[in-house]
């Protein structure tokens, strides 16, 4: 947690939320990370600061920062799949969701992409070859598209707009 929100022994330092601040902060595989820890993001996402008591001393670091956040559908991730059978049971599936609270739900806007955005981008990654990392770049630039058209959803014609700009890599690179 002193690694997220800022603290540590001795002297207090800023932590990632912190280090992010006036940018972007992304936490992959979300409900991995301990409730506790996930918990500590409401009052940073709420007021764009963290505050940090010790015995002899508060201090406050910036934290105005655009959380970005994936996670699977279940600890497996095959859960809705159409190819793969999902291993996990009920109590897993809940228990794996069960790890982000409503009251943070409630300070994240944007919560999916629509199904066949899913699968626009998951072919793409798929037939392309795609990293992580160009994954999460390919859905940065389909926001940024969508925002352009005044769109609050993003769609999976953003999605095969934003992989098609990826794409001119492979042809030159390949």
């Amino acid at each position: 947690d002193a690694g997220l929100i800022g603290g540590g022994s001795g002297m207090p330092r800023p932590g990632e939320v912190s280090l992010a601040h006036n940018g972007v902060l992304f936490l992959d595989e979300l409900p991995e990370f301990a409730r506790n820890v996930l918990e500590m993001l409401r009052q940073p996402l709420e007021d764009r600061t963290v505050t940090l008591a010790r015995s002899n001393m508060t201090l406050s670091f910036p934290a105005s920062f655009t959380m970005v956040a994936s996670m699977n559908p279940c600890r497996c991730g095959f859960l809705g799949d159409a190819t793969r059978e999902c291993r996990c049971t009920g109590a897993e599936i809940q228990r794996y969701l069960g790890k982000i609270s409503g009251p943070l739900l409630d300070r994240i806007d944007l919560h999916a992409l629509d199904e066949a955005g899913e699968r626009t981008l998951e072919m793409a990654v798929r037939r392309m070859g795609l990293s992580a990392r160009a994954h999460d770049r390919i859905l940065k630039v389909a926001r940024t598209i969508a925002d352009l058209g005044r769109v609050e959803q993003v769609s999976a014609k953003h999605l095969a707009e934003a992989v098609q700009y990826r794409n001119l890599d492979r042809n030159y690179w390949n």
